[in-house]
């Protein structure tokens, strides 16, 4: 399995991004989670599926601090909805409440701009929803 590591350093994006198989990446958020992070890794995913094919993406939000904004969210899912070739399927990766208290609003989003979401415990429940 293709495992490349880039790692992005703060202020512009807190994280690292693994290539976890030809269509597969996953992205680890830690430290402050701004707008402006979202908006970088939104378009960062989005050259990822247009230009190197990825329809999978883990979004791992467990260590990133304060909660992602909904707003934040909503908008990514719209944003890709928009502009991403169909077939994205994204799951969230967050034990914590932060995301699944709303997720209602964001699955809502994805299935109208024909995107499918999930929200798991863990990265292997994840991968098997991404079909791994």
């Amino acid at each position: 399995m293709d495992k490349k590591q880039t790692t992005y350093p703060a202020p512009v994006a807190p994280a690292t991004l693994y290539r976890d198989g030809p269509n597969m990446a996953r992205i680890v958020f830690v430290g402050d989670s701004t707008l402006e992070l979202v908006h970088h890794w939104m378009l960062e995913k989005l050259r990822l599926a247009n230009e190197d094919g990825v329809t999978r993406f883990i979004l791992d939000v467990e260590s990133a601090t304060p909660d992602f904004p909904p707003s934040a969210l909503i908008e990514e899912i719209e944003f890709f909805g928009e502009n991403a070739p169909r077939g994205i399927r994204i799951a969230y990766i967050s034990s914590e409440m932060r995301i699944a208290r709303h997720f209602m609003m964001i699955r809502a989003a994805a299935f109208a701009k024909g995107l499918d979401v999930e929200v798991f415990d863990t990265v292997d429940d994840a991968r098997a929803w991404l079909g791994d």
